[in-house]
């Protein structure tokens, strides 16, 4: 008789093969998941990476008033609809800071969340008016 732990790793050998077998059917059908559920894909990335609760991401949309944290734009898309914010968090701690849109956040990146940076880019801006 076999143990849990060989009944395990037989199933996963099992899993690995089928998968290999099946590789472009499995894309095809994630890919489409992805397409018709955007919003359960973005829940799940949100949990995984940031330990965030679709309640808690709500709170932080709550407490900002759906808007962006640093501009505060409500981001839309060209059809007028409203669009998600970013979830902004430090990169050394993980901590959520809060949450911006899409412009903000790709700033923040590009000045690689460097107060310098952005202090320089503001002198930038005021000498060059």
């Amino acid at each position: 008789m076999r143990t849990d732990e060989e009944k395990r790793e037989k199933n996963k050998a099992r899993q690995i093969r089928y998968r290999a077998r099946h590789r472009e059917k499995i894309r095809a059908d994630e890919a489409t998941y992805r397409r018709e559920n955007p919003d359960k894909v973005k829940e799940h990335r949100r949990k995984h990476v940031f330990g965030i609760s679709p309640m808690e991401f709500n709170r932080f949309h709550d407490k900002q008033g759906f808007s962006c944290r640093i501009c505060g734009q409500t981001p839309e898309d060209p059809t007028g609809k409203a669009k998600t914010l970013h979830i902004d968090h430090n990169h050394t701690t993980g901590k959520i800071r809060g949450l911006l849109c899409r412009h903000c956040n790709t700033m923040l990146g590009y000045a690689r969340d460097s107060i310098d940076n952005l202090r320089n880019a503001i002198q930038y801006l005021l000498d060059t008016q």
